[in-house]
C-alpha cells in the first residue's frame, strides 16, 4: 500500500526551508535556523495545522525534493505564513517610499500619504 497525504515542513519564519520531510527526518528538526537565526515552524501560528511539506505520494526514499516550493498561505485557515507577511511589508515600504504614487495608489496597499 502506498502512503498519501504529505510530510510536515520545517521553515524558518524568514522563510527559509530547513527541510519538507521532517515526519521522516525529526532529527533535522531545529528551533533556529542555521542560515539566518531565525526562529523556526512546522505548523500554522493562528490553526496550528502542520505545515504541507513534500507529497507522502510522490516521496522517493532517501532525500528531499530540491523542487519543493514552500506555501506563502495556510491552506487551513487562510492565514498568510510570516515570510509572506515580511515580504508584503517590505513591498509596501518600498510602495510608501516612492514619491511617484498618489493617494490612491497608497490606498491601494493599505498605506496612508505620507504627506
Amino acid at each position: 500500500m502506498y502512503p498519501t497525504g504529505f510530510d510536515t515542513a520545517l521553515i524558518c519564519k524568514s522563510g527559509h526551508v530547513i527541510t519538507s520531510r521532517l515526519q521522516n527526518y525529526p532529527q533535522l528538526k531545529s528551533a533556529f535556523c542555521g542560515i539566518c537565526g531565525a526562529a523556526t515552524i512546522d505548523a500554522c501560528q493562528d490553526c496550528g495545522k502542520a505545515i504541507d511539506g513534500e507529497s507522502m505520494i510522490d516521496h522517493e526514499p532517501g532525500w528531499p525534493d530540491p523542487d519543493f516550493v514552500r506555501p506563502s498561505f495556510c491552506k487551513h485557515c487562510g492565514r498568510q505564513f510570516p515570510w509572506t507577511e515580511e515580504s508584503l511589508n517590505a513591498a509596501k515600504e518600498l510602495a510608501a517610499a516612492d514619491s511617484g504614487l498618489g493617494d490612491e495608489d497608497l490606498k491601494t496597499f493599505g498605506l496612508s500619504s505620507m504627506n
